[in-house]
């Protein structure tokens, strides 16, 4: 007879509709009511997560879901490196963890992320669907990860005629390489709000 023995199953959600990578290639970039909306829904989620004290560390287009495709609908994926603040670790700092080309400024150092690396990430995201290129790199092809920390700071690239004002202003201000200047995630969402409202 075989010992018994409890274990923890995490159970997810099929989601139809594709990633933000996927429908990026597929569709090309999103107009800029169906970005804000985007951003409302994904804010939304992450104002979720940091009530709670909890960073997803590892936001990009591909562990974001489009539920049947609609951009008004994201659903945050893949849990894998998220953590409480309060959570005891096994990562030895300095150390990196997420993906490079969303890495924020204290991440690329190698130091601990915290609710701002969260802002940052998004605020990639946003300036990517908005304008299709990265705010900073053009590429991270043949850098070093000790010198893309450089590569990332100040203000970002300009962006296109077709973003307003307001938005370029609160993507610009989620990119500071200051992260108290970032906002927090119910800050943002307050922002978006206001935008979407216009």
């Amino acid at each position: 007879m075989f010992a018994t023995e409890n274990r923890t199953v995490l159970i997810c959600e099929h989601i139809d509709g594709g990633s933000v990578g996927q429908n990026l290639a597929a569709n090309g970039l999103p107009t800029v009511p169906q970005i804000v909306m985007f951003a409302l829904g994904l804010m939304r989620t992450i104002d979720e997560l940091h009530s709670v004290d909890v960073i997803h560390r590892d936001i990009k287009p591909d562990n974001i879901i489009l539920r049947d495709g609609d951009w008004a609908r994201p659903v945050l994926i893949d849990f894998g490196l998220s953590r409480g603040l309060a959570d005891e670790t096994f990562t030895v700092y300095p150390a990196r963890v997420g993906t490079v080309a969303y890495m924020s400024p204290e991440q690329l150092r190698g130091e601990k992320a915290r609710k701002a690396s969260d802002i940052w990430a998004c605020g990639v995201l946003f300036y990517k669907l908005l304008t299709g290129n990265h705010p900073y790199l053009v590429t991270t092809a043949g850098l070093h990860i000790d010198d893309l920390a450089d590569l990332v700071v100040g203000n970002p690239r300009p962006m296109l005629e077709r973003v307003p004002p307001e938005l370029e202003s609160l993507v610009g201000r989620m990119l500071s390489d200051h992260e108290y200047q970032r906002g927090s995630s119910r800050r943002t969402l307050s922002d978006l709000k206001k935008l979407a409202a216009k």
